[in-house]
């Protein structure tokens, strides 16, 4: 009877050791999912801002292209509409 009580005094202190090992792995895998889906989030948040940076930089760059095509063409009929004034004068 002694030897089954102290068998089984042993198999709880041994299930205690490892449900307290468990639960400090089980704690510790959280907390690394935590840091992985904050870290992943932070990443997505810093490509999605590149992004919108870079699309609004192109979009920026096309909008200064689109005004210097429109003040160079403005510029050219001006400068047509001299010279024929010119012409017409001489």
């Amino acid at each position: 009877m002694q030897d089954k009580l102290q068998i089984l005094t042993n198999l709880e202190s041994h299930i205690n050791v490892m449900k307290s090992c468990w639960d400090k792995t089980y704690k510790t895998l959280l907390q690394e999912r935590r840091d992985l889906k904050e870290s992943v989030f932070a990443s997505l948040t810093t490509d999605v801002d590149f992004i919108v940076k870079r699309n609004t930089y192109k979009q920026d760059e096309r909008d200064v292209k689109s005004t210097v095509e429109e003040q160079k063409s403005i510029y050219l009929d001006i400068f047509e509409s001299i010279s024929e004034d010119i012409e017409k004068k001489k």
